[in-house]
């Protein structure tokens, strides 16, 4: 999805500081949030043992099935489960430092990329709608680019995401698998192009073309976490 290539940054709540690597606060991983309501929780915490061990079990045996199931296209469904495979190892061997665990942490919880296939088959209904003119095609597909420029920037919570499909997802009660409509009207269709531009409006996401596939941006993603910067 390049005209540029550009850098994953931190939530704009960020202030700098890594999250605590306490064992009152423990080792939250995505995983939980992404199985049972794809939000920021957490169902593993760090109460001895290996942070590495629960980390990597967290991601083969609850983030991966999910991926397994979602509405991802084969390609990228096929790209983030093997990058996920490649983490789990590093994991299992301990080749990642609890820094770079803490930010992995922080930059997969409840990450809205996972969910990206329910923005794609939204996005490919939309250009077949009779009911909506070329401009505001063009305006839709040029939103949910750049809406995944903001999800790369970790600028959008999973709560916004789903209040930005509200009208055009189901979301099921225990995976929190967003599902898009099979039936969507025009007028849906403008209100989901109003939310969703307004989320990267919010935070000021430029306009300029991402032209990244999802896989590609979750590769990002884990580059940043990864960094040493």
């Amino acid at each position: 999805m390049p005209k540029s290539s550009p850098t994953a940054t931190d939530n704009p709540n960020d202030t700098g500081k890594e999250p605590s690597l306490g064992a009152a606060c423990g080792f939250f991983f995505l995983t939980g949030c992404a199985v049972i309501s794809v939000s920021i929780m957490a169902i593993a915490w760090w109460m001895g043992g290996s942070q590495h061990g629960r980390a990597a079990s967290a991601l083969r045996t609850q983030l991966i099935p999910w991926i397994e199931k979602s509405s991802l296209s084969d390609v990228d469904r096929k790209s983030i489960i093997e990058q996920l495979d490649d983490l789990v190892i590093d994991m299992e061997t301990e080749h990642l430092t609890t820094r770079q665990l803490s930010r992995l942490n922080f930059r997969l919880s409840g990450a809205p990329i996972f969910q990206w296939g329910a923005i794609e088959t939204i996005e490919q209904q939309a250009l077949h709608c009779d009911g909506l003119s070329e401009a505001e095609k063009v305006a839709i597909s040029t939103e949910c680019d750049r809406l995944l420029r903001t999800v790369l920037n970790g600028r959008v919570a999973m709560e916004q995401l789903e209040f930005a499909l509200q009208q055009v997802t189901d979301k099921e009660k225990l995976s929190g698998r967003l599902t898009a409509h099979e039936h969507i009207s025009a007028g849906e269709f403008q209100e989901f192009l109003r939310r969703i531009g307004a989320v990267s409006d919010r935070v000021n996401t430029s306009k300029e073309p991402l032209e990244k596939s999802p896989s590609e941006v979750f590769r990002m993603m884990i580059d940043d976490a990864l960094s040493d910067k």
